[in-house]
């Protein structure tokens, strides 16, 4: 493709401006191996990641500049840098407890965007293996299979946009981990659509598979990432329904999306309870969403409108009586 100088210097103040917004571009090493790099996840992103080096482009290409117009080979990733991650302590708390324990993840400081990854940390000597995601993405699954042959990881997650919002862009940024532990991020390619219709949906897969040699034994690295988009009506009202054996009603409590309890211990005599969720559509005005729990069921799932336009989950905990 052909780019004008004018608009390179134009990428290079973006670039620029990019710094003070806090993004960390740095050169890749070029003693390291990227073929040896693993593919772990995925950081998700509304705006592009433009991580395109202009200055070594400008040093390499200097000799072209002639007034005329200079063409940039689509094959240009030796002009891709690469954004690092920082490892940072994290403090969780038991709900249960009230026991507070550390744990390390990696953050892309400076950059608003939704991780979804499994990586790798080391303390003290000890290996330790850790999936780390983002309350926008629902629907959450991650599955680790280890065999002597290696192993195979899957990370399957769903992005609920608002209908009223359903035009945003959200790029698919791959992610990936050196031999020596660091974790940086790439640019990746975006996923658009028009529509206000619930349930309309894209979906995105990277694949990967790596071969290392271990004591003389050869094993594979693999993972699948799938990563969906998905429109949904905003919710505007939840009522909780408890309903005993007979079909009669016991209560109905109404809240605010996203200020249910933690925990709900439904009454005695309870049978089974039905979530309903007021909804609004852009066509349709009002819509209503049903879904029915009972007694096997430990978790109660309802949803709430972030300012950003995603549609977050939110767990309720069921405290049935037995």
């Amino acid at each position: 493709m052909k780019r004008n100088i004018i608009i390179i210097i134009c990428i290079l103040a973006l670039i620029f401006v990019a710094g003070l917004c806090g993004f960390t571009l740095v050169q890749p090493d070029a003693a390291e191996n990227a073929q040896n790099d693993r593919l772990i996840g995925v950081l998700i992103t509304t705006e592009y990641l433009d991580l395109f080096d202009v200055e070594h482009y400008l040093n390499d290409n200097i000799g072209k500049m002639d007034g005329e117009d200079i063409t940039i080979s689509d094959d240009n990733s030796k002009y891709q840098d690469r954004l690092y991650a920082t490892l940072k302590d994290r403090r969780l708390t038991s709900e249960d407890s009230g026991e507070v324990v550390t744990t390390k993840e990696y953050v892309f400081e400076g950059v608003k965007g939704f991780p979804y990854f499994y990586y790798t940390t080391y303390d003290g000597g000890e290996t330790y293996n850790t999936a780390s995601g983002n309350e926008a993405i629902s629907d959450g699954q991650t599955n680790i299979s280890v065999t002597d042959e290696g192993e195979r990881v899957t990370l399957d997650g769903t992005i609920y946009v608002a209908s009223t919002d359903s035009n945003a862009v959200y790029y698919m940024n791959p992610v990936y981990q050196s031999s020596d532990g660091r974790v940086y991020a790439m640019s990746g390619s975006g996923m658009s659509f028009s529509g206000d219709s619930e349930g309309l949906a894209g979906f995105q897969t990277m694949d990967a598979t790596t071969t290392v040699t271990e004591n003389g034994e050869k094993k594979t690295y693999s993972i699948s990432i799938k990563t969906t988009i998905s429109v949904m009506n905003p919710p505007r009202r939840v009522s909780v329904l408890q309903f005993d054996s007979d079909d009669a009603i016991l209560s109905r409590e109404e809240y605010l999306p996203g200020s249910l309890p933690e925990t709900i211990t439904p009454k005695q005599g309870c049978s089974y309870i039905i979530l309903e969720t007021i909804k609004t559509s852009p066509n349709q005005g009002e819509t209503v969403s049903r879904t029915l729990y009972q007694m096997k069921d430990e978790t109660l799932e309802s949803f709430y409108l972030r300012d950003d336009g995603v549609c977050v989950e939110q767990s309720t905990a069921l405290k049935w009586m037995l």
